[in-house]
């Protein structure tokens, strides 16, 4: 899974005509979130100085080590365009999910989608295990089946509340993306099924 956010920043630097990247873990990121929420500023300023960078929040300073090395090119990982797409409403998804979920092995935790004809159905391992729910499909039946908790852990922090789901094949890399934010998509490697 690879989740990408676009955010557009301003740079108050001398030069911020310059693009610049940088590398940081995510343990500092998470630490950064964290702080972010108890902060009264909504402004975070960040300084890069050579292998390190400053965040500074309200009077709350991290100096952290920026990673070395080149970041994978994920781009190439996302698929470019999608045959098949579905509109979902997310709170409907969720509920099927953590409904279906409770039968699912939790060794695999594999949910199958199916979709076709405006309707999702979910099915885990047992017969007990299913359920459907309307959505916007028109394209060619699917079936494709995912790690429910992947899939779960989007939904409950998109702000949408309709999802795109889009789709090429049962083999293919799905991306998640809320409606109403294109800066924001969350791609879902397939898992294959047996039998």
């Amino acid at each position: 899974r690879l989740a990408r956010v676009r955010e557009v920043v301003k740079n108050s630097s001398s030069d911020a005509e310059k693009p610049f990247e940088m590398l940081i873990s995510s343990k500092v990121l998470s630490e950064l979130s964290k702080i972010s929420l108890l902060a009264e500023s909504d402004t975070i300023k960040i300084c890069k100085e050579m292998k390190k960078i400053v965040i500074t929040i309200d009077k709350t300073k991290i100096v952290t080590r920026l990673m070395q090395g080149q970041f994978p090119k994920y781009n190439q990982l996302i698929p470019q365009t999608f045959p098949k797409e579905a509109v979902v409403n997310k709170s409907d998804l969720i509920a099927a999910l953590e409904r279906v979920a409770v039968m699912v092995n939790e060794k695999n935790s594999i949910v199958k989608f199916e979709f076709a004809d405006n309707t999702l159905k979910l099915s885990g391992d047992s017969p007990d295990s299913q359920d459907e729910i309307d959505i916007k499909y028109m394209s060619e039946p699917l079936v494709i089946a995912f790690n429910y908790k992947f899939i779960l852990e989007f939904l409950k922090i998109a702000e949408s509340e309709e999802i795109y789901v889009k789709l090429n094949s049962n083999l293919s890399a799905t991306v998640f993306a809320p409606v109403s934010d294109e800066d924001y998509l969350y791609l879902v490697m397939p898992v294959q099924l047996r039998g």
